[in-house]
């Protein structure tokens, strides 16, 4: 039977007793500029991190060269022999708001004064984070804390025989830039929000891995969505790195079969022989925080992690709509001649474009002009769920008229 992992939980002397020794022996393999460097980093790791985190953990694409070194340099020092691990052992890691996907932590909590999580909010963060990258050089306690403030999210890690970990002699750990982490709750322990330091925590139980496994998930993800269709150049992107890619790889899944479900395979594709690719990401697009999809005259793209999406703040707001309503975009302009700036169109726009509500369209989006009324609309009609299908007829049923007669006129002309 496996000798359990060394597990601090909240011994703190101990703990703290462990980490200078472990820093000593650390600190004597290095010579006096790698001891100042490492000196250096305990000082400055959050706005390290902090930097390191924007570029979702790829180090060469960080524009200043000194601090590239320095992760470069904390890397190598590390993965020195001394800091490999000869047993199993457990340290808890806590995550800020933006690696889950927030703007910050009120859009956890109940209010701005509360330190109780909103478990609305945090519903998608308990029930379908799944794996994820590490996008920095992740700091670590061995005794379980209530984290810093704005932090509501910890992992008991399990850190495997083999691993590099380096210790900061206060109980804190540091990891290397090549491990990611996978939550090892199952149905019969689920994650669960604890109570902490007079603050409620999301906390789940993970192991660590290496970013190759998610590397891996990803491009075979992108092979098998891309086989989905039948057009050799068209491909499927998943351009996510952000941390817990599993929440975008199952949602750009998820999209990927209403699209096919949903729409009349011979529109669908014809619309596609028009694209290079739709994407996937976990970045901004058009270098705006608030757009959730765009797409230009040879590809779509869906921002698949976002916090609007995250805490299910409007129901008929989730990917799968969004990349219906970036298609709708694409049969408009290619496959039916931007029927949507039409003047019958715009008249019918203008006539029932007050009539929408909340069921149908996001913050009147569907009133903007008469391109984004036609996308609406089309999305609607081919939503999966019913009572936005029945919505639309009410709400806009010339517009739903005009739009399905153009598009049986396109398919039985072509």
């Amino acid at each position: 039977m496996d000798k359990k992992p060394l597990n601090f939980k909240k011994d703190e002397r101990k703990a703290e007793a462990w980490s200078k020794k472990r820093y000593s022996a650390w600190i004597e393999t290095l010579p006096q500029n790698r001891q100042e460097a490492l000196e250096a980093f305990k000082r400055s790791s959050k706005e390290m991190n902090r930097k390191l985190n924007e570029v979702r953990g790829n180090i060469d694409e960080l524009t200043d060269e000194q601090l590239k070194n320095q992760i470069k340099e904390m890397n190598i020092m590390i993965k020195q022999p001394v800091n490999l691990l000869k047993e199993r052992q457990i340290i808890y890691t806590h995550f800020d708001p933006k690696a889950l996907g927030y703007s910050n932590e009120l859009q956890m909590l109940v209010g701005s004064e509360s330190r109780q999580l909103d478990r609305g909010k945090i519903k998608t963060v308990l029930n379908e984070y799944q794996y994820g990258n590490l996008t920095d050089l992740k700091t670590g306690n061995l005794t379980l804390t209530g984290g810093e403030t704005g932090q509501y999210y910890v992992a008991e890690l399990e850190l495997p025989k083999g691993t590099y970990v380096g210790h900061l002699g206060d109980g804190q750990t540091v990891l290397p830039t090549d491990y990611a982490i996978e939550i090892t709750n199952n149905m019969f322990s689920k994650p669960k929000v604890i109570r902490e330091n007079g603050k409620e925590l999301i906390k789940v139980n993970a192991r660590l891995i290496k970013k190759e496994k998610i590397e891996s998930k990803i491009r075979v993800t992108e092979t098998t969505l891309t086989k989905l269709f039948k057009n050799g150049s068209f491909v499927v992107k998943l351009d996510i790195g952000g941390g817990f890619e599993s929440y975008a790889i199952d949602h750009a899944k998820e999209a990927i079969s209403t699209l096919i479900k949903q729409l009349p395979s011979k529109l669908l594709n014809d619309a596609i022989d028009y694209l290079d690719s739709i994407t996937f990401t976990d970045v901004k697009l058009n270098n705006n925080d608030g757009t959730l999809g765009y797409h230009d005259s040879m590809n779509v793209f869906v921002r698949v992690k976002h916090e609007i999406l995250i805490q299910k703040l409007d129901p008929i707001v989730n990917q799968s709509a969004v990349l219906l309503h970036e298609m709708g975009h694409v049969v408009d302009s290619m496959l039916l001649n931007d029927t949507s700036k039409n003047r019958k169109f715009i008249d019918i726009y203008n006539e029932e474009k007050d009539n929408l509500t909340s069921l149908v369209t996001h913050n009147n989006y569907g009133r903007e002009d008469s391109v984004e009324f036609f996308a609406e609309i089309f999305k609607a009609m081919y939503s999966t769920d019913p009572k936005q299908q029945d919505a639309v007829k009410k709400e806009a049923p010339k517009a739903v008229d005009y739009i399905k007669t153009k598009i049986k006129e396109y398919i039985e002309d072509n």
